[in-house]
């Protein structure tokens, strides 16, 4: 009896615990969107050409000749490191000085200009991204919050509250690859349509929803105990 106790004990603190910081992390959200929100509306607000911002890259790499070749043919750069090979680098864009094995390379891109706009594209993808966290961490205060009163984590509140954040993490991860797709269209003034998968916050899902399963079966198992005592 005094470990169950025990068990319910730390379990109780777990739950306050991780409430406090889930209640911290959704102030720091809300902190961040009303920034974006802001920043939204001074962009939206001010002409596109009010503030342009022009980047030039460049890069410089020294590199081991006997690990790495160098083919300089028809104004391209083929590279080949071992068995593998990048090939069709435009030579107008590099700067390579081959001396014996030592390979002195300068990269250098085009210029690209941003205007408010892109600006007004990154902070509405935030406010999206930032909304889908948001949604999860209270999904998640709610965990904590049943966890933080319960007398055993094998009970149908805990079950249901696991069970609901895991879901919730779902629309949050979409949120947030699409959030990037349009953040890094934008930063490369590269339009283009694609779809990542986020293994990580897939793994999470997966894991959570096995766990409310799990717990579901304790669940049932502490039922049917109680009821034969």
């Amino acid at each position: 009896m005094d470990n169950s106790q025990g068990i319910k004990k730390k379990i109780n603190i777990f739950g306050k615990v991780g409430k406090i910081i889930t209640i911290i992390l959704i102030v720091c959200m809300y902190i961040a969107e009303g920034a974006l929100v802001a920043g939204t509306i001074v962009t939206a607000i001010l002409p596109k050409d009010a503030v342009t911002l022009t980047v030039n890259g460049s890069a410089h790499a020294v590199i081991d000749g006997s690990f790495v070749t160098v083919d300089q043919g028809d104004s391209k750069l083929d590279f080949k490191v071992g068995n593998f090979a990048v090939a069709g680098m435009d030579d107008e864009n590099a700067d390579i000085k081959i001396d014996g094995s030592r390979i002195d390379a300068s990269f250098r891109s085009g210029s690209v200009t941003y205007d408010l706009w892109d600006a007004l594209r990154i902070c509405i993808a935030g406010i999206f991204a930032v909304a889908g966290v948001l949604v999860a961490l209270y999904f998640l205060k709610s965990l904590m919050k049943e966890l933080a009163v319960c007398d055993t984590p094998f009970c149908s509140g805990v079950v249901t509250k696991m069970r609901s954040f895991a879901i919730a993490l779902i629309p949050a991860a979409i949120a947030g690859e699409v959030a990037n797709t349009i953040i890094g269209a934008t930063v490369s003034h590269c339009m283009s349509i694609g779809f990542s998968v986020n293994l990580g916050m897939i793994s999470l899902v997966v894991v959570i929803f096995l766990l409310s399963m799990i717990f579901g079966y304790g669940a049932q198992l502490q039922k049917q105990y109680d009821e034969t005592v």
